[in-house]
């Protein structure tokens, strides 16, 4: 009968596993990072775009009245909507709740009074500084549902790229939208917000 050889890891041996696993460390960490960023970015753009559905759907059941004419536009707040989203919550993909009065769907008419086309653009923004702007900016920002993208989703030092809720006025405030172009002018105009939806909103068509 053969005897088993007994003979254990030399030091020379062992550094050299130690040495293989390090590389591959060095290796799968980064890989497993930059999956974990894109993943959470992903998931953030998908919430944010729950909330663009929800506001759409608050619409159409009659919570608010869309907004009539040129460049007009609605605001509705995330606060209003979490109760109606489809998936998504009150926190954004990072584990943070959003900052209710830097978070919400901007309803805009591109189109006119008697041939309305309604566009939705996003604001979002968690108490940690994640969330919504330019590409390459360094400030939050409103951005299109369809011109989301990855890219779009970055760490800001405070979420006050975007203007308050807490500020706003009907009919007065002025909002400057990313990547947006005025098909009448061509160019980036700001739009005029109209109306800001409340819960009492939301609640009274409820009761109706």
């Amino acid at each position: 009968m053969k005897k088993l050889n007994k003979r254990g890891f030399t030091l020379i041996e062992l550094l050299a596993v130690i040495v293989i696993l390090a590389v591959l460390l060095a290796i799968a960490i980064p890989a497993v990072a930059k999956y974990i960023t894109s993943s959470k970015k992903d998931t953030f753009i998908e919430n944010a775009q729950s909330y663009a559905k929800a506001a759409r759907s608050e619409g159409l059941l009659g919570s608010f009245q869309f907004p009539v004419e040129h460049n007009d536009a609605v605001v509705v707040p995330f606060e209003v909507l979490v109760d109606a989203l489809e998936n998504g919550g009150k926190e954004s993909s990072y584990g943070n709740p959003f900052e209710y009065d830097h978070s919400y769907v901007v309803v805009i008419n591109t189109g006119n009074g008697s041939n309305p086309k309604n566009e939705y653009f996003i604001a979002a923004c968690d108490n940690k500084g994640y969330g919504i702007g330019a590409k390459g900016g360094d400030s939050a920002g409103i951005v299109g549902y369809d011109a989301l993208k990855k890219p779009n989703i970055i760490k800001f030092a405070n979420c006050n790229g975007t203007p308050a809720i807490s500020s706003m006025s009907a009919n007065n405030t002025q909002l400057n939208l990313v990547e947006y172009t005025d098909p009448t002018t061509g160019s980036n105009t700001p739009v005029t917000v109209k109306t800001i939806v409340t819960k009492q909103d939301i609640q009274n068509s409820q009761g109706n």
